[in-house]
């Protein structure tokens, strides 16, 4: 009888360690399965923002595929800068009159910012939301194109250009470069 009792004790831990042991693997499978789904939300939201500068840089690189005979168009560089860093220009346009530096920003609402200040507002909806400033961003690039110029022994006049949507309302002002409405771009080069 001992024997039996001892049987069916041993059997019944077994089977409290069978259950313990499958409720950890549900929960290991629950908790994977939760940190999969916040993975792929966090990777939604970051494609759509940038999803929709990508479609703004394409819409600008479009329009400046319609410049007339003799305009080098580059889209999407990667230059280096000073050290071991690099920047992306959106686009470069190269042309008798110089070279064109142009970041495009695919935002909407009322935009505000000090030229030399290092954020900006954009205002949507009443929610306002915090950007780099887009001038001293250019600049970045201005300068890394301007030391491979250089090193080249290329003198010629490099413009920065900054270019929104329509649906942009720019309250800013530079005397470092151009802010015009993509609409703008052939105008403005």
């Amino acid at each position: 009888l001992l024997t039996v009792l001892l049987v069916l004790l041993v059997v019944l831990v077994l089977l409290v360690l069978l259950v313990l042991l499958v409720l950890f693997v549900l929960l290991a499978v629950f908790i994977l399965v939760l940190f999969v789904l916040v993975l792929l939300v966090l990777i939604l939201v970051i494609r759509k923002a940038r999803g929709k500068g990508w479609a703004g840089e394409r819409t600008v690189a479009r329009k400046l595929r319609r410049l007339p005979h003799g305009y080098i168009v580059l889209n999407d560089l990667l230059l280096p800068t000073t050290g071991k860093g690099s920047t992306q220009i959106d686009h470069i346009v190269v042309s008798e009159y110089g070279v064109f530096v142009i970041e495009t920003k695919n935002y909407s609402g009322i935009i505000t910012g000090s030229e030399y200040g290092k954020i900006w507002t954009k205002n949507m909806f009443g929610k306002k939301f915090s950007m780099n400033n887009p001038v001293e961003q250019n600049q970045t690039h201005i300068r890394a194109v301007a030391r491979i110029l250089t090193k080249a022994n290329i003198g010629t006049n490099i413009y920065s250009i900054i270019t929104f949507p329509k649906t942009a309302q720019v309250k800013t002002r530079s005397e470092r470069c151009e802010i015009v409405y993509f609409n703008q771009l052939q105008k403005t080069i």
